[in-house]
C-alpha cells in the first residue's frame, strides 16, 4: 500500500509541474494566450447566457 501511495505523490507531483510549466509558458506567450483565452471567453459567454435564459 505504500508504494501506491509514494507512485499516486509522484503522480501528482508530476501533475502539478507540467500544468505549472504550461501555465508558464501559456502566459509568456501572446499568441498562445489568444489561443487559449478566446475559447475560455467563449465558454464564459455561453455559460452567461445560458444562466440568464433558465
Amino acid at each position: 500500500m505504500e508504494g501506491a501511495t509514494s507512485m499516486l505523490t509522484t503522480a501528482l507531483s508530476n501533475v502539478s509541474t507540467v500544468f505549472n510549466q504550461a501555465v508558464t509558458m501559456i502566459t509568456g506567450n501572446e499568441i498562445a494566450m489568444v489561443f487559449v483565452g478566446i475559447p475560455i471567453i467563449g465558454a464564459g459567454i455561453g455559460l452567461f447566457h445560458r444562466l440568464i435564459r433558465h
